[in-house]
């Protein structure tokens, strides 16, 4: 999830005082462990230079209570118990310093390695991004291809230059996922990587008017492509709206994707003005990859707030979009917004269209400097919250309410 991939259409949101959210439930968190800010096989390379953003992603992701991190800036992914002890580290030898606490596999003696239950393994990352791992522990990790591997697609618009490397639960690299499979054609843009229950890899690409899907299987052979655009996104009938596409999920589950469609329209039929067009609602609709046809929809609950710029206007009416971040098993959909100040609400949604709880996350905004979220297949949310010289690793129990949702049902 994906990050951070948590975005407000309405970005003056984000500098305006709240009425009345503090009311709401919030959800304790719960700090696992912290990481140093630096270079070393342990610690994370964010380093923000005059306030600008990191042009180098840095996700985390959290399957049976391991964490793995991927940081960009340092070309590694690196992978942690709960407890915060360094398991595992994929790096790249020219940025990175040789590893001190990791027994490094390509120098290891056969004697060592069979004793050593922490390892480092040596690649030459161009550019770290999206992380996956399935249930065999094969690791999946976006990278960027060399110059002479890049393709420019004229129908697209866009450069082709991304990759899926797979690496088995040894560390050694098996091979590549391009377009068509392994050692196929370079994606463009990832917008996220995302591995379902039966171990099935799905890349969710971007161009400038475009989302692209690849469903690949467990051994990475193509099972579908999808182009997603404004011009066959579904629009409730008798309306006259104008969809655009928020994000895309896989179902951990079926062979189905999620797409969240926020509808905009005019308050006057006749204007055809820019500034009369407003957001109407938003609804997630299902997508069956055999039958290449949207199956149904559930609707957005609507997410409206009384915000004021200062204690000398009046507060005014205001909408803030949702973001879908995922879904769990039972069919229940995740989604987000960042009100203002340091809250971020959650709504559990299930697919018929039934809220099973609301509540808050408290996230102190100003002394986080980064964050990035996710869900995990059980309904565990966690999070990595970078500060000055810190960065902590916490998670949220969300999965103890789908389970009290599912024994009171």
């Amino acid at each position: 999830m994906r990050p951070t991939r948590i975005a407000l259409i309405i970005a003056v949101t984000l500098v305006l005082l709240s009425c009345g959210s503090n009311e709401q439930d919030t959800l304790a968190r719960e700090k696992l462990f912290e990481l140093q800010i630096g270079r070393m096989e342990d610690q994370l390379d964010m380093l923000f230079l005059n306030g600008e953003p990191l042009r180098q992603k840095t996700r985390i992701l959290m399957r049976n209570g391991l964490f793995y991190i991927a940081n960009g800036n340092a070309a590694k992914v690196m992978e942690f118990s709960s407890y915060g002890d360094i398991l595992s580290l994929y790096y790249n030898p020219e940025v990175n310093p040789s590893p001190i606490l990791l027994h490094d596999s390509n120098t290891d003696t056969l004697s060592q390695q069979k004793k050593a239950n922490r390892r480092a393994f040596e690649y030459h990352f161009r550019e770290v991004g999206e992380i996956g791992i399935n249930s065999e522990k094969m690791l999946l990790v976006e990278d960027k291809v060399s110059p002479i591997q890049q393709e420019f697609d004229s129908e697209l618009q866009v450069m082709l230059n991304r990759v899926v490397l797979r690496f088995d639960a040894d560390g050694r690299l098996v091979d590549y996922l391009g377009q068509e499979g392994p050692g196929g054609t370079p994606f463009p843009y990832i917008e996220s990587l995302q591995v379902t229950e039966r171990d099935e890899i799905v890349v969710i690409a971007r161009s400038l008017e475009r989302w692209l899907v690849y469903w690949f299987s467990k051994n990475g052979s193509l099972l579908y492509q999808v182009s997603l655009s404004r011009r066959n996104l579904p629009v409730p009938e008798g309306v006259e709206l104008q969809p655009s596409l928020g994000s895309v999920q896989a179902d951990i589950d079926e062979r189905l994707l999620y797409l969240k469609v926020d509808y905009y329209g005019s308050d006057d039929e006749e204007s055809s003005s820019s500034r009369n067009v407003r957001f109407h609602n938003s609804r997630i609709w299902w997508f069956d990859l055999e039958r290449a046809e949207f199956l149904g929809s559930v609707g957005v609950p609507q997410n409206a707030e009384d915000l004021q710029i200062s204690e000398f206007d009046e507060a005014k009416r205001v909408q803030i979009l949702y973001e879908l971040i995922g879904n769990t098993e039972g069919n229940v959909f995740f989604l987000m917004s960042h009100h203002a100040g340091d809250l971020f609400e959650i709504v559990l949604l299930k697919r018929d269209g039934k809220v099973l709880s609301r509540f808050y996350l408290e996230i102190p905004e100003k002394s986080v400097e980064f964050r990035d979220f996710h869900l995990s297949h059980d309904g565990i949310l966690s999070a990595l919250l970078v500060k000055e010289y810190l960065a902590d690793v916490v998670w949220w129990r969300t999965d103890r309410i789908l389970e009290d949702q599912s024994e009171n049902s």
